[in-house]
């Protein structure tokens, strides 16, 4: 009666065999996803919580799990958010900054950490008096110049703006004008454009008054922009101006 028993055993050290067999291959199969045993490589979120585990931003409910079906609570959203930002001690920014605008991480600091640069501003100040009588032609402003860069691969529409000390005496009225790259601004109505007057030449040399006129250039291309402030006396009327200021502002498009 021995023999049936030790058949009957071998039968069932080759049945434990083959099943050995069928369960190795089905474990191995099983990776794990970021060290986590109950994430195997096939859940349907394992490519975001790998992500989220390998940039440091959860370790995890334990060591060893991720407890992908648990809430999460208001308090441990904000720890997520803190350093996915790059906040908490010891972990860099989650962004990929390189693939914005198509510049790299250093270019997108040197703007400040936008897409955009800062607007490009010019300004040019005098305390000095400047007085003219000239009817027949546009005379400079002396220090009433300025300039503008536009970055590459940006427009820019450029809001030119000056401001003085005025009085226009004489029977007529007294004009300015913004040139940019030689070009009048707009609005410029007709060929003056009135910035002080002599009310019908009742205005003495003692009528001070500030005066302000802003003008707009639409669509300036990458590069330097030079921009200055003429005047013109028509009529025979004197402008006198002091203590002016021009500023030129490129808003970027």
């Amino acid at each position: 009666m021995r023999l049936p028993r030790i058949l009957n055993t071998r039968v069932r050290v080759a049945g434990a065999v083959v099943a050995a067999a069928v369960l190795v291959p089905t474990t191995a199969a099983l990776a794990i996803v970021g060290g986590f045993t109950d994430v195997p490589d096939g859940h349907s979120h394992a490519a975001g919580i790998g992500w989220v585990a390998d940039n440091d931003i959860t370790s995890g409910c334990t060591a060893t799990t991720y407890c992908p079906s648990d809430f999460v609570t208001r308090a441990q959203m904000a720890t997520f958010m803190q350093r996915l930002a790059g906040h908490a001690a010891g972990v860099a920014p989650s962004v990929d900054a390189d693939t914005i605008d198509g510049l790299d991480s250093t270019e997108l600091l040197a703007l400040g950490g936008g897409g955009t640069p800062a607007s490009p501003v010019g300004v040019a100040t005098s305390a000095a008096s400047f007085t003219s009588s000239d009817s027949a032609s546009w005379i400079d402003v002396p220090g009433a110049s300025t300039s503008l860069t536009v970055p590459a691969g940006f427009t820019a529409t450029a809001v030119a703006t000056f401001t003085a000390e005025s009085v226009c005496t004489g029977t007529d009225w007294c004009s300015a004008r913004i040139l940019i790259d030689g070009v009048p601004a707009a609005p410029a109505a007709g060929t003056d454009y009135a910035f002080d007057s002599s009310d019908a030449g009742t205005e003495t040399g003692d009528s001070w008054e500030s005066r302000t006129m802003q003008q707009v250039v639409a669509g300036l291309a990458a590069g330097p922009h030079d921009v200055k402030v003429q005047i013109r006396s028509v009529g025979g009327s004197t402008l006198r101006l002091d203590d002016f200021t021009l500023t030129a502002i490129g808003h970027l498009g």
